[in-house]
């Protein structure tokens, strides 16, 4: 099974020098709550959602949907960088609440510091499957929309259980308890190259 946690002994540094050599996959997917953004949908007052003029996003009592650092910084690396530039993002939920999580990724935005680039989640993805059950379901779904085999796909997911439900399929998968991270995108990448050449 392609299942790793996302903690490693090797210090970053070295992790992206890596990561860095690729092959890459295909279609990179990640998990919406406690993964992309916190708190969780079903946590959560619910809808209507507000945004505000800093690009803050509320539910309706007030409560602010953040986007977890290392899965901004992620996410403007693969929009940004020329090695990326032929990766696919795709989102999958088993959360109940649905349009609240589609709503959230039309409203929240990931922006560079300089303000060079900026869009919302909705956009950077180009797969959406978001609905109750098991994660294989999910994945099926999408290998079949990109045409892409499930051997080139790499999952972060914060729950145990989903990453290895997805990985018995042959997707590379990281575990992220703590929500994404940026070392967690350099352990996948560095993985799913291994799973790779492994391969070969």
């Amino acid at each position: 099974r392609r299942f790793y946690a996302a903690t490693s002994s090797l210090n970053q540094t070295s992790m992206a020098e890596k990561s860095s050599q690729g092959p890459f996959p295909k279609v990179v997917v990640f998990d919406l709550d406690f993964t992309i953004w916190y708190p969780e949908m079903d946590c959560l007052s619910g809808p209507p959602f507000s945004k505000d003029k800093k690009g803050r996003v509320f539910d309706r009592a007030g409560e602010e949907v953040h986007i977890f650092d290392g899965a901004k910084r992620t996410l403007l690396e693969i929009a940004q960088d020329a090695r990326f530039k032929e990766i696919q993002v795709g989102w999958a939920s088993r959360t109940t609440e649905v349009s609240s999580a589609q709503k959230c990724l039309q409203l929240l935005d990931v922006s560079s510091d300089n303000g060079a680039f900026s869009a919302s989640l909705q956009k950077l993805g180009q797969y959406s499957e978001i609905y109750p059950g098991d994660k294989k379901r999910h994945f099926r779904a999408m290998a079949k929309a990109s045409g892409v085999p499930l051997e080139d796909f790499l999952f972060f997911d914060n729950e145990r259980r989903n990453t290895q439900s997805v990985s018995e399929l042959g997707v590379t998968c990281v575990c992220t308890p703590e929500g994404m991270t940026y070392k967690a995108w350099l352990r996948g990448l560095e993985k799913f190259a291994e799973d790779k050449n492994a391969r070969r």
